[in-house]
């Protein structure tokens, strides 16, 4: 769409582009760029005269847009357009995006202004209102793979697609931390072999929660239990972990669907008093209970 926009000679002077992978998006916002620039054979390390990327860690600053606000009106030096990327949008300080919101109301027809962040929170309703917004995806899996193979063993490189799909931002952050590896094969462990509460405590004692976070231990949780559903359902081939398939299959010959069902609803549960910053130790053993509680209720 963006690309006929492009051909068509019709596109905005602002977007806001949203991703829950950064990765992806700041990838996607230099390919946006080059293919405005006319670039798009351009390699990495992508640099252009048109072209001004703006981000940080902590805040964008006034003073980062007023170098916007001023520049936007030198015209092009070798394009139709300059082009002004900012990530992470949501880093703009109420200060700035009120100078920058001065900007996008009247600006010249040369310049383009690319907003990017993992969520809306945090930008003024105002600009967003006066940009062309648009959710993104992510990557597709042969592209998160390729990625995630090239950063990580190619044997660990399944795992890391079941665990975090194709959020490739994620899935690197779980190669950094090799933590997060076990915390998945313990996911397993624990539907596989914590049958009672003699078995809580040496489970417990094996998830180190100063070093992962507990919502990353009950979203990997969930997404084995759907797993587990798929195969109680007849439906193996809609199993997103390939790689634990034999042990997911096995899990399941235990359980009804009912009963994978209910530990699923007290999974969400217990998100949601994370959420609520309920102690981490106290949810997750309160949560080993109940699943306890339930698998002896609803075994086969």
């Amino acid at each position: 769409m963006l690309k006929k926009n492009k051909e068509e000679k019709n596109l905005s002077h602002a977007y806001f582009f949203a991703c829950e992978d950064g990765v992806f998006l700041k990838e996607f916002v230099e390919l946006f760029s080059k293919l405005i620039l006319n670039k798009e054979d351009a390699g990495e390390n992508f640099a252009h005269p048109d072209f001004s990327f703006i981000s940080s860690e902590k805040t964008i600053s006034v003073k980062d847009i007023e170098d916007i606000a001023s520049d936007v009106y030198v015209m092009p030096y070798e394009s139709d357009f300059k082009v002004y990327a900012i990530y992470d949008a949501s880093l703009l300080t109420e200060e700035a995006q009120n100078k920058l919101l001065k900007t996008i109301e009247e600006p010249p027809k040369s310049a383009i202004i690319i907003l990017a962040s993992k969520t809306q929170n945090g930008i003024l309703p105002t600009i967003l209102s006066r940009v062309n917004k648009i959710n993104l995806k992510g990557a597709t899996e042969s592209d998160a793979r390729s990625v995630i193979e090239k950063a990580s063993n190619q044997k660990d490189a399944g795992v890391y697609l079941s665990i975090a799909g194709t959020n490739i931002e994620k899935a690197l952050s779980f190669i950094n931390n090799k933590e997060y590896l076990l915390l998945y094969e313990n996911v397993l462990e624990m539907l596989e072999k914590v049958n009672s509460s003699k078995d809580i405590l040496g489970f417990v004692s094996k998830i180190n929660l100063q070093k992962i976070d507990i919502k990353d231990f009950f979203d990997f949780l969930i997404s084995i239990l759907r797993d587990i559903m798929m195969v109680i359902s007849g439906k193996e081939e809609l199993v997103s972990h390939k790689d634990a398939l034999n042990r997911i299959i096995v899990i399941s010959q235990g359980f009804t669907l009912e009963g994978i069902s209910l530990i699923m609803k007290e999974a969400f549960g217990s998100l949601k008093d994370i959420a609520m910053n309920a102690n981490a130790v106290c949810v997750l053993d309160e949560f080993l209970l109940k699943m306890v509680e339930v698998k002896v209720k609803c075994k086969k």
